[in-house]
């Protein structure tokens, strides 16, 4: 089954859609942090990346940026945002940064996120 990482600084949630996915048999990884996210995203080989936006060292949009603009990242597959933040310009720039949905943490259940995901995974 598909690696995915999963960028979350709330240890709770983390952990939440951590076991969501591993039931379903996804491989997933971990950040904390967006640096650390960013550290995982350049060695390539994840079918997706789930990140929030507010994360410590690194927010989700700068590492969006890096990702677009660094041309020594390794393949990864799509970018999927899960985030509190319900601003359209966020939104927008999240997506014209190259993220292929936006999904609102309290808007989508973990079960409907792993759905979601699965979706767009690049196996």
């Amino acid at each position: 089954m598909a690696k995915i990482l999963i960028i979350e600084d709330d240890k709770l949630l983390l952990k939440v859609y951590r076991t969501n996915f591993e039931v379903m048999g996804y491989d997933i990884d971990t950040a904390a942090d967006g640096e650390a996210g960013w550290q995982k995203i350049q060695q390539g080989g994840y079918g997706a990346i789930l990140m929030d936006l507010k994360l410590p060292k690194l927010s989700g949009m700068q590492v969006l940026s890096l990702i677009k603009n660094e041309k020594t990242v390794q393949k990864n597959g799509p970018v999927i945002i899960l985030s509190n933040i319900d601003d359209p310009s966020v939104i927008k720039e999240a997506m014209a940064l190259g993220a292929v949905a936006y999904l609102h943490k309290d808007k989508v259940t973990p079960q409907t996120v792993v759905e979601a995901v699965g979706k767009w995974l690049v196996i």
